[in-house]
């Protein structure tokens, strides 16, 4: 019995869209403060959620005002993160995500001729815009999976394909 509420409170939503095309419930808790601070701060590469919470309860809204405080000591990936934050959180196209894949295949085949590397994701299912690119990396040498990837960063590296800061 303890589902049944629950189960009311879907029902009363799912009306709700289909007889205004919105949630009004869910569009109070996307509008709400806290909300749109935590979406904001762990859009950052490098910021999880228990990050954007304390900033939020140290009364922090915007990124201007975390940037600008001294005390917070920010890693190496949250640096990245808001260094590139236009170019991570821009969106990405079918083409872009093929030609990102283009190169690590190039990358991948002087490492191990024989893996093979795969599109995943939105892509392929069909999606022509996404906000990330997915891949597998499989070889049929058991055992050398384990050092593939690692082999495939360095060699991107050294290709300026990939910064290392």
């Amino acid at each position: 019995m303890l589902f049944f509420p629950l189960f009311l409170k879907l029902a009363d939503t799912n009306q709700e869209i289909l007889q205004y095309g919105r949630s009004f419930e869910v569009e109070k808790i996307l509008s709400d403060e806290r909300c749109r601070t935590l979406k904001l701060f762990t859009s950052v590469f490098g910021v999880g959620p228990k990050t954007a919470e304390k900033w939020y309860r140290r009364g922090f809204r915007s990124f201007s005002g975390v940037l600008s405080e001294p005390s917070i000591q920010l890693n190496r990936m949250q640096q990245s993160g808001f260094l590139h934050y236009g170019d991570i959180s821009r969106a990405v196209s079918k083409a872009e995500a093929q030609a990102v894949g283009n190169i690590i295949d190039e990358a991948v085949h002087v490492i191990t001729p024989n893996a093979i590397l795969a599109l995943t994701g939105g892509f392929r299912r069909g999606k022509e815009i996404g906000h990330d690119v997915d891949f597998i990396l499989t070889t049929p040498e058991l055992g050398r999976e384990e050092s593939l990837l690692i082999s495939v960063i360095d060699h991107l590296k050294k290709q300026h394909h990939l910064m290392d800061n």
